[in-house]
């Protein structure tokens, strides 16, 4: 939980923020398939990476607020591949990734899955 900075009360944030400046690119946190590019009012700039089976769960994540991407869906992408540039679309109070990862469709700690 976390007191959403733009509407002043306690949501769950399904996430982590990583700041840096709008442009700075973005790249694919391992080998997947785009299930998902589109834009939405809150997430602006969606991008959603499906890795398959990791660990025994299926694995997504899911990227926000981008200034655009560079894939589309079905697209095939390798670990470190560009995908977009970072940027402050959606509900944003400036340029930075909200970083999201999905286990076998429901949102977990980031930071577990990352190494």
């Amino acid at each position: 939980m976390r007191l959403h900075p733009i509407f002043n009360e306690w949501r769950m944030h399904n996430g982590i923020d990583l700041s840096a400046a709008c442009g700075t690119p973005l790249y694919a946190a391992a080998d997947a398939v785009v299930s998902h590019m589109g834009y939405d009012s809150s997430g602006g700039w969606r991008l959603v990476l499906s890795h398959g089976s990791v660990d025994g769960v299926n694995l997504q994540t899911v990227y926000l607020h981008a200034e655009g991407y560079r894939v589309r869906a079905g697209d095939r992408l390798a670990r470190g591949q560009l995908v977009g540039t970072m940027g402050s679309t959606g509900w944003s109070t400036g340029c930075h990734l909200h970083f999201g990862v999905k286990a076998d469709g429901r949102h977990v700690d980031p930071l577990g899955w990352l190494s």
